[in-house]
């Protein structure tokens, strides 16, 4: 993370800390007194190891995949993989646990250490995606990180090694998720081509023991689109299970049939403290663009009609399209579609995407305004710390209970608490 940004975040910090820690009788320090009594749920989170434990944590393939990797992750900055002789030992405190960010942020990849980060900062149940992960997972299912320069072997030999890493990862996912008394549900990532592929995928994790899958943004599940009955039977197995689907940041290149889009001077990568955002300017406010699309699809198309206990996440693509999207759809299905969808919904697409989607705003995001402007979708926005990666901002928790506090007990619940609550139940 740059300096002069850092110290911009640290400075906001500082400023509702002060507000919100002078408690008294106040309003301020009832909604601090609320906040800090709730199973507070975050529906953002990530290991985040660093290279050099890759093999220890995960396996061989990981091990492999870090060797290859090592030139281009030591490029990264503040969310750099490459730290030698690290050790997951920094002191977890009330700070600590909100400003140090990457991977020698506390609990950032011994996850017995985490249990006590979820404490220091008051949350209950944390929803995980993968770091190491991601920078495979994308190239298997058609990322361009390859451009951004990750080496890939060519042909089999990189697929093979692609594909070792995310089974090894999912392994690690049921690991963590089965474990006594765990409080994480990290994301199994499903790269299935065909249906046939993501229903065995599918199936295995879940009789395992996983509860929540990644599914890529920027191509079909399983090569169709996710309205077709071929999907029923995923649909319905993540259903009657209870697991949650997700699309995540990570996966969304694919979408154009073209990079042209982006190939301009205005668009030059400026920095590389991630591969997940901020990239340069056009990539990052278009980056929701393929989940809407995904998103479009199963709502109009009846998925969330035929299988209503289905628990669906879209993760770090913000929030600012999803209110404009279910009014966007609502119009069109009762002034120009409503005999042809009469037999496919039996209720507005904005009720659908209340009832079954969760979003999370960015934490400079103003959520407080969404829940004024969208009614409708008071279900919808949800908490996300994304720790440890420095794009969650400092002392995010804080931050948003200052948006919310004017709106009252209820709007609060819902965020930090109820609404995450359906991606990640007990």
């Amino acid at each position: 993370m740059p300096l002069r940004r850092a110290q911009r975040l640290l400075r906001m910090s500082g400023t509702i800390i002060g507000v919100l820690t002078a408690r008294g009788t106040g309003r301020e320090g009832r909604m601090q007194d609320l906040l800090e009594r709730l199973p507070v749920i975050d529906v953002d989170a990530h290991e985040m190891a660093p290279a050099h434990v890759w093999g220890e944590m995960f396996g061989p393939h990981s091990a492999r995949f870090a060797e290859v990797a090592a030139d281009f992750i030591r490029s990264f900055g503040a969310n750099s993989f490459w730290r030698p002789g690290l050790a997951d030992d920094a002191a977890i405190t009330p700070a600590s646990v909100w400003t140090e960010k990457g991977p020698s942020a506390p609990g950032a990849f011994d996850f017995d250490r985490r249990r006590r980060v979820l404490d220091a900062m008051g949350i209950a149940r944390q929803l995980i995606f993968p770091s190491a992960a991601l920078l495979a997972f994308g190239p298997l299912t058609g990322s361009s990180l390859a451009s951004l320069g990750l080496p890939i072997p060519a042909g089999e030999e990189g697929q093979r090694m692609l594909r070792g890493v995310v089974a090894e990862y999912n392994d690690w996912v049921v690991r963590t998720t089965v474990a006594p008394g765990s409080r994480f549900r990290p994301a199994a990532l499903l790269s299935g081509a065909t249906v046939d592929e993501l229903m065995e995928q599918a199936g295995d994790l879940v009789a395992r023991g996983a509860r929540a899958v990644w599914l890529p943004t920027g191509r079909p599940p399983g090569g169709r689109s996710p309205a077709a009955p071929e999907l029923d039977s995923f649909w319905a197995l993540m259903a009657a299970n209870g697991v949650a689907v997700t699309l995540h940041l990570g996966t969304d290149s694919g979408f154009r049939s073209s990079d042209a889009w982006s190939q301009a001077p205005a668009f030059a990568v400026g920095k590389v403290d991630s591969v997940e955002i901020a990239l340069e300017p056009f990539g990052t406010t278009t980056v929701h663009m393929g989940a809407s699309n995904f998103l479009s699809a199963m709502v109009l198309g009846g998925v969330f009609e035929r299988h209503p206990m289905l628990r669906f996440g879209v993760i770090e693509l913000g929030a600012t399209w999803f209110g404009p999207l279910a009014e966007h759809l609502d119009l069109w299905v009762e002034h120009i579609y409503a005999k042809r969808m009469a037999g496919v919904l039996s209720m507005p697409p904005s009720a659908y995407m209340d009832r079954n989607v969760r979003v999370t705003p960015f934490y400079f995001e103003p959520v407080d305004l969404y829940f004024r402007r969208y009614p409708q979708l008071s279900h919808a926005w949800c908490y996300s710390s994304d720790y440890p990666h420095v794009e969650g901002g400092v002392d995010s928790k804080l931050g948003f209970l200052a948006r919310l506090e004017p709106l009252g007990t209820v709007a609060i619940e819902k965020f930090f608490a109820g609404n995450g609550a359906w991606l990640v139940p007990e």
